[in-house]
């Protein structure tokens, strides 16, 4: 059974180019535009993992972890991000992948994070 991943991230061509990118490895995706959407896709639906982008308006990455975290979710969490230095570090944040995204770095994490 294929793991599912959620992927947030505001600019939809990268939302999309993740999801074909993510399916050829042979995961499930859902998409969310930003942290509202997925917290209402994880009222519907069971993931096994989210990756989001750190830079989102209205509700940043790590604001998306912590709503997670007090809503109850113990999801591993990928965070991807054009300034890693930026990402504080916690716990609650699996893995942090710098952009440009390198396929293999990713699927590195995606493996991690899951056996995690």
């Amino acid at each position: 059974m294929a793991k599912t991943i959620l992927i947030v991230d505001d600019d939809t061509s990268v939302r999309v180019a993740l999801g074909r990118m993510l399916s050829s490895m042979g995961y499930e995706t859902r998409l969310a535009d930003g942290g509202k959407t997925a917290l209402l896709i994880l009222s519907e639906r069971t993931v096994d993992l989210v990756l989001t982008d750190f830079e989102m308006p209205k509700m940043n990455g790590v604001e998306l972890v912590s709503e997670l975290y007090n809503l109850g979710y113990r999801i591993p969490v990928v965070m991807l991000t054009a300034s890693p230095g930026s990402v504080p570090n916690t716990r609650r944040i699996t893995a942090t992948i710098g952009k440009p995204i390198e396929m293999e770095e990713l699927q590195a994490a995606l493996e991690f994070a899951l056996k995690a």
